[in-house]
């Protein structure tokens, strides 16, 4: 999936075009912290925010695409950023 991207803080900039987010899971990219252990948990999640129909990462500052570990957490940020409704796709996961 070839993405732009967006940043956290952009997102109101774009509220009015914006479409339902897709949370999606990818293989992770990053090691956050430094600390985590890529090989024991080697998928994350991440989003993707239509803006007027083309596809954009949410991405840090740094441009590193955001990924997390816990749904949950994704959750509670995805309502933090104003989104109450969202796509979850695992293409990914065995399980």
């Amino acid at each position: 999936m070839d993405l732009k991207t967006i940043l956290t803080t952009d997102i109101d900039v774009y509220r009015h075009s914006i479409g339902k987010p897709l949370i999606y899971r990818v293989h992770r990219s990053v090691k956050g912290g430094h600390l985590a252990d890529m090989a024991a948990k080697p998928l994350a999640w991440a989003v993707a925010i239509p803006i007027d129909g083309a596809m954009h990462s949410l991405v840090s500052v740094r441009k590193n695409r955001r990924e997390w570990q816990d749904l949950n957490r994704l959750a509670r940020e995805m309502r933090q950023l104003g989104f109450i409704e969202y796509e979850i796709r695992d293409n990914l996961s065995s399980s």
